[in-house]
Parts: structure tokens; C-alpha cells; sequence
């Protein structure tokens, strides 16, 4: 699966595989920072409190993931 994957990947335009490996960098933070805020035990409120933005900023950021 990842050779085929791959090789799709070395066959598209450069300018599509950037686009594809920012939104897989996107998803990769998003998915980081919702396993960080709950290893610490804090809610989407709390961190976005500590952080001076609204609690839908971050569930925004998180379901970039999903």
C-alpha cells in the first residue's frame, strides 16, 4: 500500500504534493496538540484560556484532524 502510495505521490505535479504533504503537516500538528492537551488534563476552554484565544479556535485547529 505505501509503495503504490508512493508512487502516486512521485507522479502528481510538484506544486500538488507540496499542497498535500502542508495539509498532512496541518493534520499532524492538529492531531498533536488535542494528545497534548489531554495528557495534561485540560479541557478545550482551559487551553484556550492559557493560550488568549477562543475555545472554538481550538476545536477548530483539532478537528482539522478528523
Amino acid at each position: 500500500m505505501a509503495r503504490q502510495l508512493n508512487d502516486w505521490m512521485a507522479a502528481q505535479p510538484l506544486e500538488f504534493q507540496s499542497k498535500i504533504l502542508a495539509k498532512a503537516d496541518q493534520i499532524q500538528a492538529a492531531i498533536g496538540l488535542a494528545e497534548l492537551r489531554k495528557q495534561q488534563g485540560i479541557t478545550q476552554a482551559q487551553l484556550a484560556e492559557r493560550l488568549g484565544v477562543s475555545q472554538a479556535s481550538i476545536s477548530q485547529v483539532e478537528n482539522q484532524a478528523e
